[in-house]
């Protein structure tokens, strides 16, 4: 009996990672072919096919979120995504055919899975740990990114992919001027990710190569980002005959809360308590029979649309706590999530209709290279419990998900 126990003891990790994640890309797959909402950046693609920064058609219910200027209706969000949409929504233009983001989405998010595998992998985790550690970034609130293909959420899912590319290349080949290319395409996805090349910058000045070798790395790494600032400053003024404008300060703003949070200022040191709180600390909500009494109904508990803390939705985080980060890598990576989230938390817009604190993957990719690394280096190994908090913590945020959002 004991030997028995102990031969099926092999199998339950393979069987639990084998039903998590084929359980995953069932909806994964549903979601993203069955979406097709808030089209803003395949619109975006068939403008720019037509020689115009400007959207021709209505891309989503309404105008929100768009900036006017000269009696046109603009994307003040990162022009990239568009670009990398452009063969597709023109091939399928040819058929008389609409190509939906959630087409090119579902790839990118398999992509996004088998980079952070990649890169667990880099780190000398073992093949069984890297896949608890990609199940655990997966099925954080990331999942609700990766099943939600509108214009908002397109962004940040190539923003995630381009991330680990480079982080890929840094811990393999370390081509600099891949890395600054990548790094420019974040940049020109979500202006406030783009300053993840903090992190290579830093690497390059504390390396322990000669100043030659330095000046060089540097230069290549600077040139192709620096091209692409340049590009984007030519985009800008096509749209709002301004370098530095990007549409962000005159968007068309639906929600009053937003409208109202605005006027404290697009960056402020006002929003940086709120932000916060719901990055760190804001909780379910509860979910009662009638607007009186405090009687609790099913589901009992739903996501705030204003945001939750990551540490409900990742709780596994918290191991953080319990780590060193006395490594010159693992403060560089502190610096650079620092700087990134800086901006983010004096921005008045928190994020709706969310699940968790979405704005946070500008620099979440850096957290959890950070959390793997580190729990690797002192623990070597994934513990019982961690798995069984990276598991239950999936099935915690598909409840949440398909209560809160999609019932």
């Amino acid at each position: 009996m004991h030997l028995l126990f102990q031969n099926l003891k092999k199998y339950i990790d393979p069987i639990i990672l084998i039903s998590c994640f084929s359980n995953l890309g069932i909806i994964l797959i549903t979601f993203n072919i069955i979406t097709n909402t808030a089209e803003h950046f395949s619109y975006l693609a068939e403008s720019f096919i037509s020689g115009v920064t400007y959207f021709l058609k209505m891309p989503a219910m309404s105008w929100g979120d768009t900036t006017l200027f000269n009696n046109h209706y603009y994307w003040p969000l990162g022009p990239f995504p568009a670009v990398l949409l452009i063969p597709f929504v023109w091939i399928f233009k040819q058929f008389n055919v609409f190509f939906h983001q959630g087409y090119l989405q579902l790839p990118i998010v398999i992509g996004i899975g088998y980079l952070f595998f990649a890169v667990a992998k880099r780190l000398k985790i073992n093949n069984r740990d890297s896949l608890y550690a990609t199940l655990a970034f997966i099925s954080s609130s990331f999942f609700m990114l990766a099943i939600q293909p509108s214009g908002w959420i397109f962004s940040q899912i190539i923003v995630i992919f381009f991330i680990f590319l480079a982080l890929l290349e840094y811990l393999t080949r370390k081509r600099y001027l891949i890395i600054g290319f990548l790094m420019g395409c974040v940049l020109a996805t979500r202006i406030t990710a783009g300053l993840g090349i903090l992190f290579f910058v830093l690497d390059i000045i504390f390396s322990q190569e000669s100043k030659k070798i330095k000046y060089q790395n540097l230069i290549n790494l600077a040139a192709p980002f620096m091209i692409i600032i340049i590009l984007l400053g030519f985009y800008n003024y096509l749209r709002f005959e301004n370098f530095l404008d990007s549409g962000y300060k005159h968007q068309i703003l639906t929600n009053p809360a937003l409208i109202k949070a605005r006027d404290y200022g697009l960056f402020s040191i006002h929003h940086l308590a709120s932000n916060l709180y719901y990055f760190l600390l804001a909780g379910p909500i509860p979910v009662f029979k009638d607007s009186i009494s405090r009687v609790l109904a099913f589901p009992f508990i739903k996501p705030d649309p204003w945001g939750m803390s990551i540490f409900i939705t990742s709780p596994y985080l918290l191991y953080m706590f319990c780590l060193k980060y006395k490594d010159g890598l693992s403060k560089i990576i502190l610096i650079t999530a620092t700087i990134i989230a800086l901006p983010i938390f004096l921005y008045y817009g928190i994020g709706w209709i969310q699940f968790g604190y979405r704005y946070a993957f500008d620099f979440l990719p850096f957290i959890f290279l950070l959390f793997i690394k580190n729990y690797n280096d002192r623990y070597h190994n994934f513990s019982k419990l961690l798995k069984i908090i990276i598991v239950f913590s999936l099935f915690f945020n598909l409840f949440l998900i398909f209560t809160g959002f999609l019932k």
